[in-house]
């Protein structure tokens, strides 16, 4: 589970819209005129902030000189082992200094603080303002219905990029920041986020993240927008239904009075969701970038809390399982339709692809490569990044694997292939060259392919489910569908990175090119069965799409 801080999102406060009506409804000409002339400030604000930005820098390296002479200072005191009257006097008026020096730094960057949020508060006004007036240009279409996955990333990101509050020495935080909740007269202002208890439509109640519209104050209601169907779904609530978001995070360091406590109950943003849901405070932030670490109600679990981290993974697993049964009832259908040579409208036959559409489709299937998520104490699978397969392992049709095959000039060559079939009476496969696919077919014994990796290891749970620094490996070479030998020069540190490997270059000193990056799904162990196998001879291959200069040991079959 990504446990997100409660509360977190939310829209710096709005200016008041300047919209007018005319007595019939229609927008007047007054929101040009304030949109032209919000866009006038934010530009008068970018100059003032640049210029804060240099006074910053300046003034920093104005007091660098009275940081150096502190430090010698000591230096002195300590090589004579003692402290004079004259140091004593000297440090004091340099921490002096120092001190105003700080002050003066501190009070710039404020200043730059607080254009920062006017031009975000301005920005938002222009949104609200549009969105209320119904009126867009040429960079702000008409928002239609967001796909989920994208609203989730924005969620994510709203929630990363809520501001830090920093308060003066003696300051205390203020409401909305944190766990401070609102006043009692706080009325939440048109494009705040909120948690918004509504009616679903079964008819039960749920706490859902919500964007305020406006506020009656003659009947103490707000209108708020489901963040997760805008424009689709409005709800009229009184006050008691509606929860302001923080506006700040609080600093666990300066302000943790300011922060939930371990074992409180909060409603918390469920991951991967737009509701809220009663939960227990696990752990709480220890530094200003960090989340809290929640336990949500669950009576599935004897105590009728889920764990702060497995239940994220098992509600994450049972998704990912759902995904893996479409994914390949989708590719049994593909293969189906290829083998009998029959495809409906939206699936044309395929023909030649160009190259540079394959390669395209080839970084997105390597960076779409599923991440194993086990149970506590499951060991990676077979196929699990560097575990290789089971002897008896089979490959399905539409697998993709490396295949030895004969190239054109007579040498033998590791391409990357998908699998059309496999014969349990004569052991051999049938392969499509996947850079020509329909066009080159062969027919190869089992120890001629080599299945690839079905899931990315986890680096940080599965460290040994990784190739190793210096193992020899063969490794797809970039922008070809060719595999060579090549050394790892840094394994993964953290799930969605690559390799980085060495290919073997005589063209190099020493025998090795200049580090590339591999996707974890190509690359795949180096064992006795290819041994002979010839590595890559300089950039001239690169060009000829990895055609080898050297040949295989002859092998027989």
């Amino acid at each position: 589970m990504e446990e997100r801080e409660p509360h977190v999102m939310k829209i710096e406060p709005l200016l008041e819209s300047s919209i007018s009506t005319n007595p019939s409804g229609r927008k007047c000409s007054s929101y040009s005129m304030a949109l032209v002339s919000a866009d006038s400030r934010i530009a008068e604000l970018l100059t003032e902030l640049h210029q804060l930005i240099k006074q910053t820098q300046e003034e920093r390296s104005r007091s660098e000189h009275n940081l150096v002479n502190i430090q010698k200072t000591h230096e002195r005191m300590q090589t004579e082992n003692k402290i004079s009257p004259y140091y004593r006097t000297k440090l004091r008026g340099l921490y002096t200094t120092a001190k105003a020096d700080a002050e003066a730094e501190c009070n710039i960057l404020r200043k730059a603080l607080d254009k920062i949020a006017e031009i975000k508060s301005l920005l938002e006004e222009r949104r609200i303002a549009a969105k209320i007036a119904g009126l867009y240009n040429d960079s702000e279409p008409p928002r239609k219905t967001m796909r989920r996955g994208v609203l989730m990333t924005l969620l994510q990101q709203s929630a990363m990029t809520l501001p830090l509050w920093i308060g003066k020495p003696g300051d205390k935080p203020p409401p909305l920041c944190g766990a401070i909740p609102a006043s009692g007269d706080y009325v939440a202002k048109p494009g705040d986020k909120v948690a918004a208890r509504v009616k679903a439509m079964d008819g039960d109640e749920q706490w859902i993240l919500a964007e305020v519209v406006s506020y009656s104050h003659a009947t103490n209601k707000y209108e708020v927008d489901d963040i997760d169907e805008e424009g689709k779904e409005r709800h009229t609530l009184s006050r008691r239904r509606v929860i302001p978001l923080p506006q700040w995070k609080a600093n666990p360091e300066t302000d943790p009075e300011a922060l939930f406590q371990k074992e409180q109950l909060v409603l918390a943003l469920y991951p991967q969701t737009t509701c809220f849901y009663r939960a227990l405070i696990h752990t709480p932030p220890q530094r200003p970038q960090d989340d809290y670490s929640v336990l949500f109600e669950d009576t599935s679990y004897a105590d009728g809390y889920s764990p702060p981290l497995n239940v994220a993974q098992s509600i994450l697993r049972k998704a990912l399982d759902k995904i893996a049964e479409i994914k390949s009832l989708l590719e049994e259908r593909r293969i189906a339709a290829k083998i009998a040579g029959l495809y409906n409208d939206s699936e044309p036959p395929r023909k030649t692809m160009r190259r540079g559409v394959l390669m395209t489709l080839l970084q997105q299937s390597a960076m779409t490569l599923p991440l194993w998520i086990g149970k506590p104490g499951d060991k990676p699978p077979p196929l699990c990044g560097a575990i290789p397969a089971s002897g008896d392992y089979v490959a399905k049709p539409g697998d993709k694997v490396a295949a030895r095959v004969k190239a054109m000039d007579g040498d033998e060559q590791w391409i990357l292939a998908e699998v059309v079939s496999y014969s349990h009476a004569t052991n051999k496969y049938e392969v499509d060259d996947i850079d020509e696919e329909g066009k080159e077919r062969h027919t190869l014994s089992r120890r001629r392919v080599i299945p690839l990796p079905q899931w990315k290891a986890n680096p940080e749970t599965d460290p040994e489910a990784l190739f190793q620094k210096e193992q020899l490996v063969l490794a797809l070479y970039p922008q070809t569908t060719c595999f060579y030998r090549a050394l790892i020069h840094t394994p993964p540190q953290r799930p969605q990175d690559d390799y980085s490997v060495l290919f073997e270059d005589t063209s190099y000193a020493d025998g090795y090119s200049p580090p590339l990056n591999v996707a974890q799904r190509m690359l795949m162990e180096h064992g006795d069965r290819w041994n002979g196998w010839c590595s890559l001879q300089g950039m001239q291959m690169v060009i000829c799409l990895g055609v080898l200069l050297g040949t295989f040991c002859s092998e027989q079959y």
